[in-house]
């Protein structure tokens, strides 16, 4: 009976230690953290779990599925290119002419405005007016003769009595040209004198910009477009169909960004032109020195190159000078155009870069 118990007593004893090494055993599956069919099991900061799985109150669970990013509305945005390091944008952009949403845009907090194109070159103009001073040849007192055909040329080819009167000289008038009814005076022409200066014309066209360039900000929104792009809104109306960015100087549109289409715009112009002197000269020898003959003798009595139908000895005048008039000769330019020096700078750019216009 001794014996029997103590066998009994031993098997009990080999039962508590398998129990105590299935405990033993599920300790250490406790502590080495998840395994390979983790859910449920036990974990914490210092087991973590495998990739795929999150730790939630304390036990492994498979993490959820990444939710998909919104779609980037094609009704009113598009995906345009991120913008690179150092420049800003993107930018919507539109040139004066639409004012509406040139001013919104100019108001608009980020927002850019410059000028836009100029006008490099240009053309002088130099303009004259008349003479200062002019000397000529003497004049002619022409006896036209009377008849039906007055003051006619025909009637003065190669017959008729004429008398020279010197400028500035009183000359007493010859007895035959005292006796005709109708007489003029001709000219006496061109030898010598002066010019008043000519004056230079503004250089045009003037130097200012043509248009202004104004960019506001698009601003992004989540959307489906990538890693390399952005969700940006499209173009409203009046803004070019296109997706900008800008940096302040001169650069190069950066590398494989999108932002292919390179404009620049300036804070202002410099405009360093000149034109050469304007210098007037006298018309060709031979033009006329235009005046008229004054009598000597009797006050107001004067003769130009019109006809005179009655006479003008009539009143008594015997005596007449020939008083030219500086007035009456339009000086020329030298050069009509002169020579341009120089051209419009702009001055402070800005680097606009474009996506290619729709």
């Amino acid at each position: 009976m001794g014996l029997a118990r103590t066998g009994l007593a031993r098997t009990g004893l080999a039962r508590t230690g398998l129990a105590l090494a299935g405990l033993a055993l599920a300790g250490l599956a406790l502590g080495t953290g998840c395994g390979t069919t983790p859910n449920g099991q036990f974990c914490d900061e210092t087991r973590p779990c495998p990739d795929g799985y999150d730790c939630t109150d304390s036990a492994c669970s498979a993490s959820p599925a990444p939710d998909a990013s919104p779609s980037c509305p094609v009704a009113t945005h598009q995906c345009v290119p991120n913008t690179p390091a150092d420049w800003t944008g993107p930018m919507l952009r539109t040139e004066l002419g639409n004012e509406e949403a040139f001013t919104a845009c100019a108001a608009e907090a980020g927002s850019y405005v410059g000028g836009g194109s100029f006008e490099t070159g240009g053309s002088c103009e130099c303009s004259c007016t008349t003479a200062e001073t002019v000397s000529c040849t003497d004049a002619k007192m022409e006896a036209v003769g009377g008849g039906s055909l007055g003051c006619g040329i025909a009637q003065c080819l190669g017959g008729c009595l004429t008398q020279e009167i010197s400028p500035n000289v009183c000359t007493s008038m010859i007895s035959g040209i005292l006796g005709e009814n109708n007489v003029r005076m001709r000219a006496g022409t061109i030898i010598g004198g002066s010019c008043i200066e000519g004056s230079l014309a503004p250089i045009t066209p003037a130097a200012e910009f043509d248009d202004l360039v104004a960019m506001c900000p698009g601003e992004t929104t989540e959307g489906d477009c990538g890693e390399s792009a952005a969700c940006a809104p499209l173009a409203p109306e009046g803004f070019a169909q296109e997706s900008c960015i800008y940096r302040v100087g001169d650069h190069e549109c950066p590398a494989d960004s999108g932002f292919t289409e390179k404009t620049t715009s300036f804070a202002r112009l410099n405009d360093v032109r000149s034109c050469g002197a304007c210098e007037c000269e006298l018309p060709t020898a031979g033009t006329s020195c235009g005046g008229e003959t004054v009598s000597c003798n009797i006050s107001g009595v004067t003769q130009d190159s019109t006809c005179v139908s009655s006479s003008v000895w009539n009143v008594g005048a015997t005596a007449f000078q020939y008083n030219p008039d500086p007035a009456d000769v339009e000086c020329v330019p030298t050069e009509v155009n002169p020579v341009l020096s120089g051209e419009v700078r702009g001055v402070d750019p800005t680097t606009i870069c474009c996506t290619p216009s729709a």
